[in-house]
């Protein structure tokens, strides 16, 4: 009888041995299992997600680049004074070599010096002859067999063409070369402009390697699998490197882009993202070493395998030992029913019987288990709850802290626009102070020089009746000068009452008062009928009295002075000049022409003060307009305008 207990007991415990093994192995397996494979997909998503985010930054990145340039070519093929000169170069209007040599130093210090990247700039005539260019050694080469100018040649104004990145022999640099053709103002074709920009300024983009770690890089491909930019890893890549991996034949066949794990073209397996840029065929692709990217499983994977070892030996422990523990099995269910009531949760019943005592127990032990789980998931809750609270009270204090800034940013924007209104005021008292204060002053020594050559003229001789009226010319210029200035300043300041204002009529207007000041000057007017806009009559007024007495004073050493207002077209909108034949000022002081007190020509041959045209600026702008000028030395300028 004994040696059946021993047995029995011995079967009890070995099979409670092997329950508790399983039962513990299987979920203990599967959930590592299951927890190292998610958070492998996991990693794996975020790393596509990290990749793909940072190529297509830099696909935007590229596009916008690559738009700017277009656009730069663009504005250079309608830029006045590259058109008219090279208009003139090409149906050799002027001496040619004076003209060529004006405008390579203008491509070159006005256009070139300005964008880094740009190698050369190049003008082609209708049959693929450089004309003009910043590189003086590729004069009269004949460079029509480039794809860019074939396709330029046959385009309209304002279209762009972007050649193939490649090596040029002619340029000397890997390079990539955007042309627009030049139209002359009549539409008629003159040529070709070419900018050839270095192929480096793409590295600008893909070579950050910031947040890409040790193995991460950033390329581009063209549809002949070459590499364009810059490798991390292989010197002078681009136009030599081949790119044959899965990704770059994927998106040549199917036009689509790509995820995913592959090698690349070094044979090194990376995760990696690739994306079309159809536009210039172009393949971005962003990569990072595989083995740097799944670096942290390794470590997971450790921990998995520690924790699932500690599992399986801590639930084959607790079986041991609930195996070898269930004698006095009416004791124990009551010590443990009195224990669980006085909060020992996770004391549990050891019974070795397999009677109903056993089964009293076992069930005893179920449910102190799922009173432990449900006690745990209370005090997740609360947990969670009071967190959830926390956060809340925090973001509630972050909002209170806004708020008060807030009201103090527009309680301090009240005070600047204050302090701004008094300041303004301020300085309209002052300028009258000062305006008032400085022609007391004038008008005396003009009154007394007057005086003197009034009353003692027969006391003084020529030099001291020169020395006086010098005095008087001096104080009258400076008592304009003042007039001009607060003009000046008044055209800022002017409230603006905008309505239909008809320009040739107020053109006839001053036409009729400059012939009445001077009769005697032999001039042709020729005034565009109905030339009507919206804008403040006043102020317009002061811009054609500007524009139209300077015609009128540059011209006076002319025997027939020729001036012209009109219209016309310039980028979509209606654009007004006024066109004169007098002496004209060279383009290359043309920065200077908008500046206060900034004069191109003797102030002893030509009147003025060099106001006026600062104030036709500064009306122009209020209109939300723009004012440039085009002359030539000794053939006259023309000043073109145009108002929103």
């Amino acid at each position: 009888m004994k040696s059946h207990k021993i047995k029995s007991f011995l079967s009890i415990k070995g099979k409670l041995l092997i329950f508790a093994f399983c039962i513990s192995l299987i979920p203990i397996i599967t959930i590592t299992t299951l927890y190292y494979f998610s958070a492998r997909s996991n990693l794996e998503r975020e790393i596509l997600e990290k990749l793909k985010a940072v190529a297509e930054s830099k696909r935007l990145h590229i596009r916008s680049l690559m738009e700017a340039g277009a656009t730069r070519v663009k504005n250079f093929s309608s830029d006045g004074y590259i058109r008219k000169r090279f208009e003139l170069i090409t149906r050799e209007k002027t001496p040619r070599r004076r003209t060529v040599e004006h405008l390579n130093r203008y491509l070159s210090k006005n256009k070139k010096e300005l964008y880094e990247h740009i190698d050369e700039i190049i003008l082609l005539d209708k049959h693929g002859y450089v004309i003009s260019s910043t590189n003086e050694n590729l004069m009269d080469t004949n460079m029509s067999s480039l794809a860019v100018f074939q396709h330029g040649i046959k385009g309209k104004y304002a279209d762009t063409f972007i050649g193939e990145a490649h090596y040029s022999p002619h340029i000397g640099a890997n390079c990539i070369l955007i042309s627009a053709p030049v139209v002359s103002r009549q539409g008629e074709l003159i040529g070709i402009i070419i900018n050839a920009y270095n192929l480096a300024f793409l590295n600008d983009v893909t070579t950050d390697s910031t947040g890409m770690g040790k193995t991460g890089e950033v390329y581009l491909v063209n549809r002949d699998k070459v590499m364009l930019t810059e490798s991390r890893f292989i010197e002078n890549a681009p136009l030599k490197e081949i790119v044959d991996t899965e990704p770059i034949r994927t998106i040549i066949q199917r036009g689509k882009d790509t995820v995913g794990i592959y090698n690349n073209y070094n044979g090194v397996p990376v995760v990696g993202v690739s994306l079309n840029i159809p536009e210039y065929g172009w393949i971005l692709s962003s990569e990072i070493g595989k083995s740097e990217a799944f670096a942290p499983l390794r470590l997971l994977g450790m921990v998995a395998l520690i924790l699932g070892v500690m599992g399986i030996v801590t639930v084959t422990s607790v079986g041991l030992i609930f195996a070898i523990s269930t004698s006095r099995p009416i004791r124990t269910l009551t010590d443990a029913t009195q224990r669980l009531a006085g909060g020992e949760l996770d004391h549990r019943v050891k019974i070795n019987r397999t009677d109903e005592i056993g089964d009293l127990a076992l069930n005893f032990n179920t449910m102190a288990d799922e009173l432990r789980r449900e006690i745990y998931e209370h005090r997740r809750t609360e947990k969670a709850l009071i967190e959830l609270n926390e956060n809340l009270q925090q973001e509630v204090t972050a909002r209170k802290r806004i708020e008060g800034e807030l009201r103090r940013q527009h309680d301090h924007l009240e005070q600047v626009t204050v302090q701004l209104t008094a300041t303004n005021k301020e300085l309209e008292a002052f300028c009258y102070s000062v305006s008032h204060d400085l022609r007391s002053p004038l008008r005396s020594m003009d009154g007394f020089s007057r005086a003197i050559l009034d009353d003692y003229a027969d006391k003084l001789d020529a030099t001291g009746k020169n020395y006086l009226e010098r005095i008087c010319s001096a104080s009258q210029r400076m008592g304009q000068l003042i007039d001009d200035l607060l003009d000046l300043s008044r055209i800022t300041r002017v409230e603006m009452n905008k309505k239909a204002v008809n320009l040739s009529t107020l053109a006839r207007t001053i036409v009729t008062e400059l012939r009445e000041k001077q009769p005697e000057r032999k001039a042709e007017f020729s005034i565009t009928d109905g030339l009507a806009v919206k804008g403040d009559p006043q102020l317009l007024k002061i811009v054609l009295d500007n524009l139209f007495d300077n015609a009128w004073k540059f011209t006076k050493k002319c025997p027939q002075a020729k001036i012209e207002f009109s219209s016309t077209q310039y980028n979509g909108k209606p654009t007004f000049f006024i066109r004169d034949n007098g002496v004209g000022f060279d383009m290359a002081y043309f920065d200077k022409l908008f500046n206060a007190f900034q004069r191109l020509h003797s102030a002893l041959e030509y009147e003025g003060t060099g106001i006026g045209l600062a104030t036709v600026q500064r009306i122009i702008h209020r209109h939300g307009g723009n004012i440039w000028a085009e002359s030539t030395v000794g053939k006259g300028a023309t000043f073109y305008f145009t108002l929103s």
